[in-house]
């Protein structure tokens, strides 16, 4: 059995966040042990600043759509920054291309519309 490096735990917990932030455009994330152990993990692996962490964690659940968005999607960039990593965008866009599908799956009617159009209060 090979032996998990540090550096995949970190690429996967990172990948923990990026879903939870790429969920954040559309409905508040909830806190679950996952991005808890993910949050911990990270702050374990370098010396650095919390704030970015502590902000992740509490602005999930923020009611505002774009105030949740922007704080968390600041926070995952400093935490990236904190850990010396460089955030690719590839896997960023692959994370909100996942979050959308799902939400137009179980999204509101009101949401599905403004989404996607269709003959809703068109006479």
């Amino acid at each position: 059995m090979s032996h998990v490096t540090d550096s995949q735990l970190m690429r996967v917990a990172l990948q923990v966040l990026e879903e939870a932030a790429a969920q954040a455009h559309d409905e508040p994330v909830r806190r679950t042990y996952g991005i808890r152990l993910a949050l911990g993990y990270l702050t374990s692996r370098r010396h650095c600043e919390r704030w970015p962490f502590d902000t992740f964690w509490t602005q999930m659940g923020e009611p505002s759509a774009n105030e949740r968005w922007t704080s968390l999607n600041a926070a995952l960039n400093g935490i990236y920054k904190q850990l010396q990593i460089r955030r690719e965008m590839p896997v960023t866009s692959s994370f909100e291309r996942d979050a959308r599908k799902r939400m137009g799956r179980k999204g509101s009617e009101e949401r599905a519309e403004r989404n996607w159009g269709g003959d809703k209060g068109r006479g």
